[in-house]
């Protein structure tokens, strides 16, 4: 129980440090900045994945593409079927993507360089862990 409250606070913390400092474009926030990473790492990502690893509504996720895709940051491509849409970055979203995780390292480089180098990797394999538990 310790354990998650300290989780839920230290991310609490992390996003309100991030907001401030991604919001540099009307439709730049902490979500789209997820969802871009994440279509990033995989290449070519579903709107279905990414409401599942966002926690997301499908119609939440639904207008958040329409707003990177009015920012010219994904593209749709088709699906296996017509009921799904796959999403990629265009050239402006892998330099907004570089820009965010720049911003991000910036900011979260402090918090982490409290932690001893062991710690840092412990750190580093619970987080993967978690990550890839939440989008798969």
């Amino acid at each position: 129980m310790k354990t998650a409250n300290l989780l839920g606070a230290v991310a609490g913390l992390v996003n309100n440090r991030l907001e401030e400092e991604l919001k540099v474009h009307p439709n730049a926030n902490s979500t789209a900045s997820a969802a871009l990473n994440v279509i990033g790492m995989f290449g070519v990502c579903s709107i279905g994945q990414l409401a599942k690893g966002l926690c997301l509504s499908h119609s939440a996720m639904v207008r958040l593409t329409e707003k990177m895709e009015l920012s010219g940051w994904v593209s749709r491509l088709a699906g296996e079927d017509k009921r799904v849409v796959n999403l990629e970055l265009t050239v402006s979203g892998k330099k907004h993507l570089r820009d965010v995780l720049d911003t991000r390292l910036g900011t979260l480089k402090p918090i982490v360089s409290k932690l001893s180098a062991t710690h840092q990797k412990q750190l580093e394999k619970i987080l993967s862990l978690l990550i890839e538990d939440s989008v798969r």
